[in-house]
């Protein structure tokens, strides 16, 4: 796992424990990317570009973070392994590096590629 993934991680943590309800990244394509899953999967109110930032609103129900970010470094799955997960764990949610960029395990199932887990959301 990179440090871009590790501090991603790392800050999401830090702000969702502390129930903030929006924090800043930079704007990479790698941030930019994964920001957009996680809206496409309301996972999180939203996003915008503010300078050289993004600035990410968090979605809480309950008093609870609708994201529970899990590392899982360097593990690669094809599309069979990633079949057999999703079986497995219905619930969770994958966020995988694929030669197609940055995509959700939905995604890859649905046509037909592995990837790269960048993280796993409970």
């Amino acid at each position: 796992m990179n440090k871009i993934q590790t501090g991603f991680i790392s800050i999401f943590k830090v702000y969702m424990t502390q129930k903030k309800i929006y924090c800043y990244l930079y704007n990479t394509k790698l941030n930019y990317q994964t920001l957009k899953n996680l809206w496409n999967h309301n996972l999180i109110w939203g996003f915008v570009l503010f300078n050289n930032f993004l600035k990410i609103y968090f979605r809480y129900y309950l008093n609870k973070s609708y994201i529970n970010l899990i590392n899982i470094p360097n593990l690669f799955l094809n599309y069979s392994k990633l079949k057999n997960y999703n079986q497995k764990y219905p619930q969770s949610f994958l966020l995988l590096s694929t030669a197609q960029g940055i995509k959700s395990i939905h995604f890859c199932l649905k046509n037909n590629i592995g990837g790269q887990i960048i993280f796993k959301i409970n």
